[in-house]
């Protein structure tokens, strides 16, 4: 019986592996959060901010969230029924650069939500803050100029007004 001797193929140069960034966002607060007039905060303007680069052809990778929200003086007190939204949404940001609550209508632009939670007061802290982490695993890519990735926050309730702080990190794949 004739044995063959296998040799490991050799296959062609391998491509460099892509840079991994971490674009990060610290102790970030918004205010006057309401049903009719959500915040959003780009979770990309501070990598454009320090690396003076559009993301487009970035692939988001992971996003961290970690936030607290408390009502403003004068809210109406917490009920059971109401509490806070918060979205991971990609979406052009059209002429503006910035996020406009237009973009929220249905059908005005491209919108990829990541996420869409709505989180409320926990009982046991009794203190009215609501907290809440998010942990997003997803590749998500920026496909075109002008687009950017929003975290959004809005209150559930029409008596409700929020003021959140919160911290995030979102990995980006550059191109």
């Amino acid at each position: 019986m004739v044995t063959r001797v296998r040799t490991a193929r050799r296959r062609g140069p391998v491509a460099p592996s892509r840079k991994r960034v971490w674009a990060r966002q610290n102790a970030v607060i918004v205010s006057d959060i309401t049903q009719a007039a959500p915040q959003g905060v780009s979770l990309t303007a501070q990598f454009q901010a320090d690396y003076g680069a559009d993301p487009v052809g970035s692939t988001i990778v992971r996003t961290y969230v970690q936030f607290r929200a408390t009502q403003t003086a004068g809210a109406t007190m917490l009920a059971t029924a109401g509490g806070l939204m918060v979205g991971l949404i990609e979406t052009d940001i059209g002429d503006s650069g910035e996020f406009d609550v237009s973009m929220l209508a249905a059908g005005t632009r491209h919108m990829d939500w990541s996420l869409q939670k709505v989180f409320h007061p926990e009982p046991p802290l009794g203190d009215g803050y609501i907290r809440g982490e998010i942990d997003i695993k997803a590749m998500r890519k920026m496909e075109e100029m002008g687009e950017a990735y929003f975290v959004v926050f809005q209150a559930t309730a029409p008596a409700q007004t929020f003021q959140v702080e919160f911290s995030a990190a979102t990995l980006l794949l550059l191109p």
